[in-house]
C-alpha cells in the first residue's frame, strides 16, 4: 500500500473514530482504536515518522476529547504524547482503550445522565401533541447534540430516540381508540402524527395490526365506547 492509500485509510478510520467519541459510543470507539493499530506497522512507533505522526493525531484526538468529558482523566492531563522508551504500539493501544473503559465505568451509575434522560422523557410525554417534536428540537431545547442524545437514549433505556417517541404516541392513540370515538385521523393529530396514514403506518409497525383493527378488535379485557 503507497503512502497516499495509507494516509487515506488512516484519515478514514480517524473520522469514524471522532463520530463514535461525539457520540459517546466508547465501545465502538475502543473497536476503531484497535483496528487503527492494527492498519500500523508493527514495532516501535519512532520506527517510522509517518506512524508517529499518526499517534500523535490519535493521541491528540482521544485527549481533547476525554478533556471535554471529563478533566480528571489521567489521559487528558498528559502532555507529553510522545511514546515512552520501549513502549510498543499494543502498549499505546491498551493505553488508549484503558482510558476510554475507565470513563465508561464511571459514567455507567452516572446521577446526571439518570437525571437528564428523566427530564427529556418527561418533556416528551408532555408535548408528544406536537408534530414537530423530533431529535432535533430536542436536542435544541437541552442544549445537546444530536449523537449524545442518541446514544443516552440506547444506554439509559436500550431504545433509540425515535422509537420511544413512536411507541409513546401508539400508546396514547390506543387509548383514544377504544376509550373515544374520534375517527382515526383526528387521533392521529391528536396524538401528534400529521395525517391517519403516517400514524396508521406508525402503528402497524409497532403493533402488527392498523388502528382500525385495533378498534374493531379490542385486547380482551377491554372494551371499546
Amino acid at each position: 500500500m503507497s503512502e497516499y492509500d495509507s494516509s487515506s485509510v488512516f484519515l478514514n478510520n480517524m473520522r469514524k473514530l471522532e463520530n463514535c467519541l461525539q457520540a459517546e459510543n466508547d465501545q465502538e470507539a475502543i473497536s476503531c482504536i484497535r483496528h487503527i493499530f492494527q492498519t500500523l506497522s508493527a514495532g516501535t512507533p519512532d520506527a517510522a515518522p509517518s506512524i508517529q505522526r499518526r499517534l500523535h493525531y490519535l493521541f491528540d484526538t482521544v485527549r481533547l476529547y476525554l478533556c471535554e468529558r471529563d478533566e480528571s482523566s489521567s489521559l487528558s492531563k498528559r502532555k507529553d504524547i510522545t511514546p515512552k522508551k520501549g513502549q510498543n504500539l499494543d502498549d499505546l493501544c491498551e493505553e488508549l482503550c484503558d482510558a476510554l473503559h475507565a470513563i465508561q465505568k464511571a459514567e455507567e451509575d452516572d446521577p446526571l445522565k439518570k437525571r437528564k434522560i428523566h427530564q427529556i422523557t418527561q418533556y416528551i410525554q408532555e408535548n408528544y401533541q406536537d408534530p414537530n417534536l423530533s431529535a432535533g428540537a430536542i436536542a435544541e431545547q437541552f442544549h445537546i447534540s444530536l449523537p449524545w442524545l442518541s446514544n443516552l437514549f440506547k444506554r439509559e433505556l436500550h431504545i433509540n430516540f425515535l422509537d420511544y417517541l413512536h411507541r409513546y404516541r401508539i400508546k396514547k392513540a390506543k387509548d383514544l381508540i377504544l376509550q373515544t370515538k374520534y375517527n382515526i385521523g383526528d387521533i392521529a393529530e391528536m396524538v401528534g402524527y400529521t395525517n391517519a396514514v403516517t400514524m396508521t403506518r406508525a402503528f402497524k409497525r409497532y403493533e402488527g395490526i392498523t388502528p382500525s383493527w385495533y378498534r374493531q378488535n379490542p385486547p380482551v379485557g377491554q372494551k371499546r365506547i
